[in-house]
């Protein structure tokens, strides 16, 4: 998994593959340009509906920017209900959700391991399979990132052997 479409009206969440991020990227600029040949009224007038459009989302910058507990990492979003525009993600936060998404996508380290919120994160994922090694393992395996698997955060916070 690469990305996902955030609903922001309701929170709701799409895991899509790079390859469905591409498609989307592109039929957003399509229409942006296509929608450039307007006239300014009638793009003024699509603008409250356009605004409305789901976030795509990288994965793996949504993981850069929660562990970067700096602040210097900002998590930028393509709004394709606005014909592709980029912009920062406000007022947002997947931190409760990032730990299901990296497990569901075959994760097996969560951050640095040092900082205050990789340390918050691994307590989650403890949450999650603690003793359900089997269960964690072959999601690991389906995705296939079995090697990354030994010495883990994800099979030190499954807890049994």
């Amino acid at each position: 998994l690469f990305a996902l479409l955030l609903f922001p009206h309701d929170g709701t969440m799409c895991l899509i593959s790079e390859r469905e991020a591409d498609a989307l990227l592109q039929l957003a600029w399509n229409s942006s340009s296509c929608s450039a040949s307007n006239s300014r009224s009638s793009r003024s007038s699509s603008n409250g509906a356009a605004a409305q459009g789901p976030l795509l989302l990288q994965l793996s910058y949504a993981r850069l920017a929660y562990y970067d507990e700096e602040g210097g990492t900002q998590l930028l979003v393509t709004r394709l209900g606005a014909g592709g525009t980029v912009q920062r993600l406000h007022g947002t936060s997947l931190s409760k959700f990032l730990v299901d998404l990296q497990l569901f996508n075959g994760d097996t380290m969560c951050g640095n391991g040092s900082s205050s919120r990789s340390k918050e994160q691994q307590r989650l994922l403890r949450g999650l399979v603690a003793h359900k090694r089997s269960a964690a393992e072959d999601l690991v395996g389906m995705r296939g990132k079995l090697p990354a698997w030994p010495r883990s955060h994800l099979e030190m916070a499954c807890g049994d052997s």
